[in-house]
C-alpha cells in the first residue's frame, strides 16, 4: 500500500487574535482528493473507506493573547510506504528564525492497526538559505523513546520552547485508517486555585506498552503523588505549586499524558481527569 502523505504541502499561516492561546498550523496534510471526497447538493460526501495514512499537525501553544505566527512545515523526503526509511520532518518558524528537524519511522506491528513510531535525528542538511544565515537557529529537539500507538490515537511531542516564554511548538501525530478527529485546541493552564485532578482506576502505558501500576483505585486532589515502577515518584498538579514544578504533559478527557525525559506515560481512567471539556496542562516535580 502506498503511503498517502503530502510532501509539498507546507504552507505559511499568519494569525492575530485578542483571546487565543494556541493555534493549529496544519503542516502536513493528506491529499483529500485522493480519498474521493465529493460535493453533492452543497454537502461534502465522504468516501466509505479512507486508506491507511498519517497526519501530523504542528501547534503553537501558550502564546500571548496578542500574537502573530508564520510557520511552514513538511517533509524533506517521502518513502513509498510505512516500514520503509524514516520521514525527515521540518518545521520552519519564520518570525523567530528557528528551523526544527527530526526523523520519524512508522512501522506496522503484528497487531492490526497498531504502529511503532521511532524517532531519530534528521540526517538531511538544512536549506542553504538557513545554513548561510547566522540569525537562524537550527534545532535538533530531544526526542521520545519508540512509541506504540493505536489506530488514529494522537501522540503529542513538544519540539521547542524558549524559557522564560511559555510559548512552545508541538507536533500532533496520528496514524491509521479512517477519518481522524481533528484536535480543536491546544493545552492551556487552569487558573482556579482549587482545581483538582481525579485518577479513577488508572491504567498505565509506558511508551504505548501496558504496564503495572501500584494499586490505587482513586487518586484525587489539587496535587497527587504518582509512583511509576522503575521510573520514580512524581507530584502532579494542574498549576505549578512550587518553582520546581515544570510542565510535563496534559489532560484530555479521561486521559493523562506525561512526557518525562525520553518516556511518555499515558494513564487512561474511568472518568474525566479534570472538570471541563478542554485540554489542560499538567505540572510535575520528581520526589527525591
Amino acid at each position: 500500500m502506498r503511503l498517502l502523505l503530502g510532501l509539498a504541502c507546507a504552507f505559511t499561516l499568519f494569525a492575530q487574535s485578542p483571546n487565543s492561546h494556541s493555534v493549529r498550523l496544519s503542516g502536513s496534510t493528506i491529499p483529500r482528493n485522493a480519498f474521493g471526497f465529493a460535493y453533492v447538493n452543497g454537502r461534502v460526501v465522504e468516501p466509505t473507506t479512507i486508506p491507511e495514512h498519517a497526519e501530523i499537525d504542528v501547534w503553537v501553544e501558550q502564546i500571548p493573547k496578542q500574537y502573530m505566527e508564520s510557520i511552514s512545515s513538511g517533509f524533506v523526503n517521502q518513502p513509498d510506504d510505512f516500514d520503509d526509511t524514516p520521514f525527515e520532518r521540518f518545521i520552519r518558524d519564520h518570525f523567530h528564525k528557528v528551523y526544527i528537524r527530526y526523523a520519524i519511522k512508522i512501522e506496522r506491528t503484528s497487531e492490526p492497526y497498531k504502529y511503532r513510531l521511532t524517532f531519530s535525528p534528521a540526517q538531511s542538511p538544512p536549506p542553504s538559505d538557513i545554513a548561510k544565515d547566522p540569525e537562524w537557529k537550527i534545532v535538533d529537539p530531544p526526542l521520545p523513546a519508540p512509541q506504540i500507538v493505536g489506530n488514529t490515537e494522537p501522540l503529542s511531542i513538544e519540539l521547542f520552547s524558549n524559557p522564560p516564554s511559555t510559548r512552545r511548538v508541538v507536533d500532533v501525530i496520528r496514524v491509521g485508517v479512517g477519518l481522524f478527529r481533528t484536535r480543536t485546541e491546544g493545552g492551556r493552564d487552569v487558573y482556579a486555585d482549587d482545581a483538582e485532578m481525579t485518577l479513577l482506576n488508572p491504567k498505565l502505558k509506558v511508551n504505548g506498552i501496558p504496564a503495572n501500576l501500584p494499586s490505587a483505585a482513586k487518586l484525587q486532589g489539587k496535587s497527587i503523588q504518582l509512583s511509576i515502577p522503575a521510573h520514580g515518584t512524581y507530584t502532579l498538579a494542574l498549576r505549578p505549586l512550587t518553582p520546581e514544578m515544570k510542565r510535563a504533559g496534559e489532560i484530555e478527557g479521561q486521559r493523562l499524558t506525561l512526557q518525562i525525559g525520553g518516556d511518555i506515560f499515558r494513564l487512561d481512567c474511568d472518568d474525566s481527569v479534570a472538570t471541563g471539556s478542554g485540554i489542560y496542562n499538567v505540572y510535575a516535580q520528581a520526589l527525591r
